[in-house]
Order: structure tokens, then sequence, then C-alpha cells
């Protein structure tokens, strides 16, 4: 078999790790980390102003991104978005009679593996994650899985966790988990070879970014009377929104992607040391609210002072690839 098992090891990397399966398939040999530094996820923030949320980082992972990687090996990353089971399962076997694997998402918790037995007992219509398929036998599809619940801070070799990563699905099975998964639902992502891409400019994919994060700095600056103006009576749900709205997506997954930057520069450390700190404040204030305590004043304070060195950072940021 062409393709070659990659492991996950990035937080909500599952995507990136599928991404590097689907490029050995054509004999290019990258790591999880690789694609996310490649495909410039470290530089991309995206505020969503119809769902008043932010995406960033590691949560970029769609057609413009993995194009920035692909189109350097004149291949094109395509992304399906099926209607019905039955569109689904016709392209699928196009795909694989044509040898093509596909990366699709399904829900943890109805991927026969071992490594889910935990998620299975609590919570198996979990989460969204990505695997490949790459062959259908019968009413059976076999599946790569980036994760298999493995150590992300380990290195395994295939033949060693083979029966936690390579899966054997149903079809039946298969499509419960797609139709349990959250986000989008009969999703296929494959690569074909092509020199014609109809993809944003990086230009303008930073030109977005840097209008998020003024969005950002905003948005920390008023968060106080954002607060006060929801009309959710239950303070801890309140801001608890409003954590995983805005600040998650920017101190978490933004930080990722910063993260899997094999040579980092001293912006980039100052960044992400700032990004810990944002995090560690909104989940130190949590408690508060979680305890019912008066509102603390500090905490405000700090998070405008911590918006502003992020805004800065991220500019010097983004400008260092710019100017590549």
């Amino acid at each position: 078999m062409k393709l070659k098992w990659k492991m996950q090891h990035i937080h909500n990397g599952c995507a990136s790790a599928c991404f590097a399966m689907l490029l050995s398939h054509y004999g290019i040999d990258k790591e999880d980390f690789e694609v996310i530094e490649e495909t410039y996820m470290p530089f991309l923030v995206y505020y969503d102003a119809e769902g008043d949320i932010f995406k960033a980082g590691v949560m970029m992972q769609n057609y413009d991104t993995f194009n920035n990687m692909s189109q350097k090996y004149h291949l094109e990353y395509v992304e399906n978005g099926c209607s019905t089971w039955d569109v689904f399962s016709k392209e699928a076997d196009n795909l694989l009679k044509g040898d093509n694997p596909f990366m699709t998402g399904v829900a943890k918790g109805f991927i026969p593996s071992k490594g889910y037995d935990e998620i299975r007992k609590t919570d198996k219509e979990s989460g969204g994650h990505a695997i490949v398929i790459y062959k259908k036998d019968n009413n059976f599809f076999w599946a790569l899985d980036p994760s298999g619940g493995l150590d992300r801070n380990k290195d395994y070799r295939f033949a060693d966790v083979r029966e936690l990563v390579e899966i054997k699905i149903s079809s039946s099975q298969l499509k419960e988990g797609i139709e349990n998964k959250e986000g989008k639902r009969f999703l296929i992502g494959y690569l074909r070879k092509s020199d014609s891409f109809d993809t944003k400019s990086l230009n303008e994919q930073l030109g977005i970014s840097r209008k998020a994060m003024l969005v950002f700095k905003t948005k920390m600056h008023n968060f106080r009377a954002i607060l006060s103006k929801d009309p959710e009576t239950n303070n801890y749900r309140r801001y608890m929104r409003y954590v995983f709205n805005y600040i998650k997506p920017i101190a978490m997954d933004f930080r990722n992607a910063i993260e899997a930057i094999q040579n980092k520069t001293d912006i980039q450390k100052d960044l992400i040391s700032r990004l810990k700190r944002l995090q560690q404040t909104a989940v130190s204030y949590q408690r508060n609210v979680k305890s019912q305590s008066t509102e603390d004043e500090d905490f405000f304070i700090v998070l405008r002072s911590l918006a502003n060195l992020v805004y800065e950072l991220s500019l010097r940021h983004f400008d260092s690839l710019s100017m590549v």
C-alpha cells in the first residue's frame, strides 16, 4: 500500500495528520506538524461575524489552507460536502475504485478501535474526528486513524499500533458515525493532480488575519460590557460562552499552530508565552465566576493589557511571513 499511516501529534490536528497521509499516497513524506507549518495555519485567524466566533490556527483546516501546501506539489485538495449518505457512498466508491484515498469526519465513539473504549462508555456521540478511508471490501470500509487513542507525546511504529489505528468499519457503522459527528457531515476530502487553483492568495489570507486580530482586541477591551449585555442569567454559562467563542480560539488553537513551527523566532516565542498567559487568566477567572465570587476588576485590566500585547505581536508575526 502506497498510503502511509501518520500520527496526530497536535491537539485538534487530526485533519492535518490525515492530509499528511493523503500526501504520502503521492510519495510526499510529511508529518502533521510539517503540514500545519507549510499550510500557514500558524498565521491564520478568522472572525465569523454572523456566528460571533473566532477560528484560528489548527481549526483552519480547509480547502484554502491545505491548498497553500498542495499546490507546491501540483496537487489540489478537493473538499466535497455530500448532501446524503447515498451521494457520499457513490463518491466514495468512485474514488476508491480509482485507488484514491480520502478523508472524512466521524464521531470518535463510533470508530471500532480499542483506543476509544473509554469514550464509548461516556460519550459515544463525541466531537468529529478525521480518518482516511483507503479501501472498500464488500460492505466494509478500511481506514487509517491518526490517533487511535495513543499518547500524542510519544512516537509509534505503525506495526506496533496497527490494531488500534487500522480500522475495518461497516457501511452502516460509518454512516451512523458521520451522522452523529458535530459540524459538516458527509464530507469527502481528497487530492488530485492539478495546476489550477481557486484559492485566496496568501496576502488575502494574512489580511483577513490582521482584521480578525483587531476585532479580537476590541472584543477584549469591551469584554465586561459584552458580558453585562448578555441576557443569560447564569453568570458561569454566560462567561463560558464568550471564552469558547473569543478566547479559546486565540489562546489555544492559534497557539497550538504556532507551537508546531520548528524554528521559532523570538517574536513567535514571545507570542506563545502571552497566549499561554491569556489562557491562564481566563481559566483563573472561570473559577471565580463558578464560585459566585464578586466581579474582579483586575481581571478586565489584565485582559485588556494582554489583548494589546497579543495584537501587536500577532501583527509582527504576520509580517514575518509576508516578507518571505
